[in-house]
Order: C-alpha cells, then sequence, then structure tokens
C-alpha cells in the first residue's frame, strides 16, 4: 500500500478507523462475537454475561461493547489504559476506538477510546497523542462520534489519528491530527445526520442523502461516485470509503488494491456497513460480508448478526440475543403472547439458518436438526411466565 509523504518523514505514526457504534432506544440487543489475527489480548472475548449490549467498536489490540444499560465493557489490550472507562461507567449511548502507532515496529500498538453520554458530552481515554483524548471544546451537544485514523503500507500500521463529533445542531467537530484538513468540514458545515473517520479523510452524510468528503484524497477516498444522492450510511476504511443506499445496495470508492471495494453480489439487501482495511456488510438475513485484506473468515454459522465493526487485525459483530420468552419469537407484547406467528416466525430462521433457531444449543454439524423443532414445540407448550 502507499505512503503518505508526511508517514516516511515522521517518526510517530498515528492511526484508527471508522469504528462508532450507537446504540438506539430499544435497540435489540446481542453478544459479541470476535475474530482475527489471535486472541493474545484476549481481544475478542467480551466478559461475562456475554449478552445484552447495542454496540461495539475495535481498536488495535482492544475493544469495546456497550450494554443495554449505558455501561461500556472494554476488553484487550490495556498497557496504554484504553481499557480503563472512566468514572461514572454509566450513561453512554455511542462508542469508538482506535489505535496509534509511536515506531515503525508492527506491535508498538498504543489504543485509545471514545464514548459519548447521553447528556451530549464526550469521554477519551488511552493514549494521547495529538490531543486524541482530548474533545473540543465546548464539550456539549454532541449526537454522534467516529474514531479513525487507520493507515497502512507493506503490512505494517501508520498514519494519523483523528475523531469527529456530529452537534445535534448538524455540524461537525474534529480534533486530533488534522495535517491534511480531515478535521475542517468544508461550509456550510451544517445539516449533516452522519460522520465516519478514516486514515487521513473524513466523511458527512447530509440529510438530502449526499455524502461530503474532505482530507486527503491520494486513492479517490473522497470521490463519490453518481449519483450522489439516496445514501442513509457512510464508512470511511483506510484509504476508501463505502455508501449504504436506501435501497440496501452498497457503493464503494477509493483504493481497491486488495479488492475492498468489490462489493460481493447480491449487492442489495445490506442494512449496515464498517471499513478499515477491508470491508464488512451486514445483510438483512444476519449474514455478514467480508471483502478486502485483513480477517476473513465469519464465525459460523454466519446468521443472526445485528451488528458489525472492522478493525486492521481483528473485527467484532453482535449476534442477536434470543427473545426472553423463547418460544415468544417474533416478540410480540400483545396478549396472548404464543399464536401460529411465532411456529412460522421459528420456522423462517430455521430455514434462514439463523443461530437464533439452533433451540437445542447444539454445536455438531449440523446445528439446525429436528430436534430444534421438538425444543420449540417444547418450550411453546411450557408457555411464557
Amino acid at each position: 500500500m502507499r505512503n503518505s509523504l508526511r508517514s516516511v518523514v515522521l517518526a510517530a505514526a498515528e492511526a484508527g478507523c471508522f469504528l462508532f457504534s450507537a446504540a438506539a432506544v430499544g435497540q435489540q440487543t446481542g453478544s459479541v462475537v470476535g475474530w482475527g489475527l489471535s486472541n493474545y489480548y484476549g481481544q475478542l472475548t467480551a466478559p461475562p454475561p456475554n449478552s445484552g449490549f447495542v454496540a461495539i467498536a475495535v481498536g488495535g489490540f482492544h475493544s469495546l461493547a456497550l450494554r443495554a444499560n449505558g455501561t461500556i465493557e472494554a476488553f484487550g489490550s490495556n498497557g496504554d489504559g484504553a481499557c480503563n472507562v472512566p468514572v461514572p461507567n454509566s450513561g453512554f449511548k455511542a462508542i469508538g476506538a482506535g489505535v496509534q502507532q509511536t515506531t515503525w515496529q508492527p506491535h508498538s500498538l498504543y489504543g485509545y477510546s471514545v464514548g459519548l453520554r447521553t447528556d451530549g458530552t464526550i469521554s477519551a481515554w488511552g493514549m494521547n497523542l495529538r490531543g486524541i483524548t482530548v474533545p473540543p471544546t465546548p464539550n456539549a451537544g454532541f449526537a454522534s462520534i467516529a474514531a479513525g485514523g487507520w493507515a497502512y503500507s507493506g503490512g505494517f500500521l501508520m498514519g494519523y489519528t483523528h475523531c469527529l463529533g456530529l452537534k445535534v445542531d448538524g455540524s461537525v467537530v474534529g480534533w486530533g491530527d488534522g495535517y491534511y484538513g480531515e478535521l475542517s468540514a468544508p461550509p456550510p458545515n451544517t445539516g449533516f445526520i452522519a460522520v465516519a473517520s478514516g486514515s487521513e479523510h473524513s466523511l458527512g452524510l447530509k440529510a438530502d442523502g449526499s455524502i461530503v468528503g474532505w482530507g486527503a484524497n491520494f486513492s479517490g477516498q473522497l470521490d463519490v461516485p453518481a449519483p450522489n444522492s439516496g445514501f442513509v450510511a457512510v464508512a470511511a476504511g483506510a484509504y476508501h470509503s463505502l455508501g449504504l443506499k436506501a435501497d440496501g445496495s452498497v457503493v464503494a470508492w477509493g483504493d481497491n488494491e486488495e479488492g475492498q471495494c468489490n462489493i460481493p453480489l447480491p449487492n442489495s439487501g445490506f442494512t449496515a456497513i464498517s471499513a478499515c482495511r477491508q470491508s464488512l456488510a451486514l445483510r438483512a438475513n444476519g449474514s455478514i460480508e467480508v471483502f478486502g485484506g485483513g480477517t476473513a473468515s465469519v464465525p459460523q454459522p454466519n446468521s443472526g448478526y445485528i451488528a458489525i465493526a472492522a478493525g486492521f487485525y481483528h473485527n467484532l459483530a453482535l449476534r442477536a440475543d434470543p427473545p426472553l420468552c423463547y418460544a415468544n419469537c417474533d416478540g410480540s407484547a400483545v396478549q396472548p403472547l404464543l399464536t401460529a406467528n411465532d411456529f412460522q416466525c421459528f420456522m423462517n430462521k430455521f430455514a434462514a439458518g439463523d443461530s437464533n433457531a439452533n433451540c437445542d444449543g447444539s454445536v455438531q454439524v449440523p446445528i439446525l436438526t429436528a430436534n430444534d423443532f421438538q425444543c420449540f414445540m417444547n418450550a411453546f407448550a411450557v408457555g411464557c411466565s
């Protein structure tokens, strides 16, 4: 991959990816599933109980997971304090994570973390290079966050860390390293509804469905393909960008040296995107597509997923928690809770290979068998207490 001129001359390189994840009121909860190069630091293993999570974020060798109760679980490497969630560990609604590299050695990585609280303030912790853990002032009125900055060359991480904060008034604020102008949204700095941070570039999604890019453009990562309209989500990788259209298709542009812009077919039915060195895309059926370099083996069964987060060395996903009452497959709250719809719901999940259809909890292949039907009928007969 390419070097930026600045990466060549500076000894301190900083990095991050688009690793923002936000929780919505009433959002479905899930368990954390991780995969990647290794689990040496425990960055793939969420603390128990591994359930009730609503958002995830990936750093270098650490991970974050946000619980439905607003607390953050941080796990993995903590030599830099990236897992030391500040007190009070409560009232968070969004999280982000990144990593910084201070030498050219491949394992000299230092993480940082960012959390957005329900009161609109930002907390940041971990290695503070270039002010990345110092939120902008006034630290108020933020609606979402994005942590970014991954860059790499020849398998080595490098680059410059920056974060973005989206204000409730639709303006974007950046902090950290801004050598290529990645901190300053072009005028008019208004009307944004989502942001994404890449290596040395930034993306903003406007309320009209168009995408605006700023910062470095060495690989065309700012050149949104026409028509620049109809987008509902954005993701920024190292040197490439992704956009999700309202029709469920994904658009990719920028560096494609490792196939990170080659959208898997059919290019339809996608509901979420994430990018780093590689790209991740979540389908409506709960399966994950991975394309490009990096860690590509999604843990099986590849079903039941509800959220994704891409990193350089590892990825995370959330797999949907089963309903509190298993037989209430459709999640209805109207009496009677259990109806024929629940049988149809279960059969649909079974046909789709959804892990939530694994009623008997078996681990041998095939995972889903006639035993699961019997298990579900037994649960239905018992009812919901």
